[in-house]
């Protein structure tokens, strides 16, 4: 909302803002987070049959949501 009501009175430079959350979403997706917990894991669980099928059907992001939804779901949540 913030965003909108900036962009409204002629401040471009706050398009910028989504940069700094987007960056933090990939570092956490791709770099620093989640594959970090993922190898751990595998070193530690990577063996168990009953690891790799609770990798196999949980959603790394949300693990609520199996991760058996269809595709367009999944992208959904």
């Amino acid at each position: 909302m913030a965003l909108s009501a900036s962009l409204a009175n002629g401040h471009a430079r706050a398009a910028w803002a989504w940069l700094s959350p987007a960056f933090t979403a990939f570092l956490l997706l791709k770099v620093s987070g989640a594959p970090m917990v993922d190898k751990a894991g595998k070193r530690k669980w990577g063996g168990d049959p009953r690891y790799d099928e609770y990798v196999a059907k949980t959603s790394s992001l949300v693990p609520w949501f199996p991760a058996e939804l269809p595709a367009v779901a999944r992208k959904v949540y």
